[in-house]
């Protein structure tokens, strides 16, 4: 018969407080899809601002969230301390499962970022997201 996945998440993570040191986001995204492909992943979109970036990715069922986040997060604080050797991603990330029928509004919502963030912080749209998917944060990293 086979094996049939339908697998994709919703990543967000932070630069380190939160400190606006992505000076190129479009060229972070680029370069963060090419590590996903590397992954064995699909980047479907990749988008943020300054200080924090998102990623709609489809990813096997092979793939264990905590080292896919790992070597992600790794190699691209290498690329990025090449340009700023004082940068530093947050620890941690937030994952949400996307459902078939939210996948092009979280795509869009992605690639929207910059828009997205006129209107609203990186720390709001956040505790907004945990409240969508009822999760209770830890305010102490929201400090």
């Amino acid at each position: 018969m086979g094996t049939y996945h339908y697998l994709r998440v919703h990543i967000v993570f932070a630069t380190q407080q939160r400190k606006p040191t992505i000076t190129n986001p479009p060229e972070l995204h680029a370069y963060l899809a090419g590590i996903v492909r590397g992954l064995k992943a699909d980047p479907y979109a990749i988008g943020g601002v300054a200080d924090h970036v998102h990623l709609l990715c489809g990813i096997t069922p092979s793939h264990s969230i905590s080292d896919f986040m790992r070597d992600l997060k790794k190699s691209s604080s290498i690329k990025m301390k090449q340009a700023n050797p004082s940068f530093a991603w947050q620890e941690g990330y937030s994952v949400f499962s996307v459902h078939s029928e939210n996948f092009e509004s979280t795509r869009q919502y992605i690639q929207n970022q910059e828009e997205h963030h006129r209107k609203v912080n990186s720390r709001n749209e956040l505790l907004a997201l945990f409240k969508e998917f009822g999760i209770e944060p830890n305010m102490q990293y929201f400090e």
